[in-house]
């Protein structure tokens, strides 16, 4: 850094000791503190590990330290979906493809079976294929438009049904009630089915 530079992040750095406030988001914690060393910047990290690791709660509802793990904004927008959709926790994307793709990697396993609408994005099915081989298993395209086929694809190995509502790009839909019941008569066989509408 330039001497200019420097001498501006240690008047910051002594602002921060000094008044113990962040100089970004002064009214909520920051990642600036625990730079110095702040007890509660430890104690926030101690209490990540501690519901990361007990499974009681999820961390994002921890007080906002850092942007990249959330911000004030995100806090607000995924308590207001928890609300709205009864949840005890909420994840926010950058895409429908990223959400897509994220549910895919933890509901996939090696050796299971999926179901997914020919109308879905091409991206997401490729997605999806490219995990079935990598990891072995199987998959069906089935069009959207038969609900009986999408029941009929249905089997003991299959591990979930994708179904986009409204499909991109060619805005096609399935009635979601439709299948929760498709679904809902197959876990009766298989109680490992998971249902994911898209929408």
């Amino acid at each position: 850094m330039s001497a200019d530079t420097r001498e501006l992040h240690d008047a910051v750095d002594d602002a921060m000791r000094r008044d113990g406030k962040p100089f970004l988001h002064p009214d909520g914690q920051s990642i600036q503190i625990d730079l110095l060393g702040s007890a509660t910047m430890i104690a926030w990290q101690e209490e990540k590990a501690r519901l990361s690791f007990l499974a009681e709660d999820c961390w994002s509802h921890l007080p906002t330290t850092y942007a990249r793990y959330g911000s004030e904004s995100t806090r607000a927008l995924l308590s207001k979906i928890e609300e709205l959709e009864h949840a005890s926790a909420a994840i926010a994307v950058d895409s429908g493809m990223a959400a897509a793709a994220l549910l895919f990697d933890v509901l996939f396993e090696p050796g299971m079976h999926v179901v997914i609408v020919q109308a879905s994005y091409n991206k997401t099915k490729a997605y999806l294929k490219r995990l079935v081989d990598r990891l072995g298993g199987s998959i069906d395209l089935v069009p959207e438009g038969s609900l009986k086929r999408i029941e009929g694809a249905i089997t003991e190995a299959t591990r979930f049904v994708f179904v986009e509502t409204y499909s991109n790009p060619l805005t096609r839909a399935v009635d979601p009630k439709k299948l929760v019941a498709i679904v809902a008569r197959a876990r009766e066989r298989s109680p490992s089915i998971v249902s994911i509408v898209d929408n």
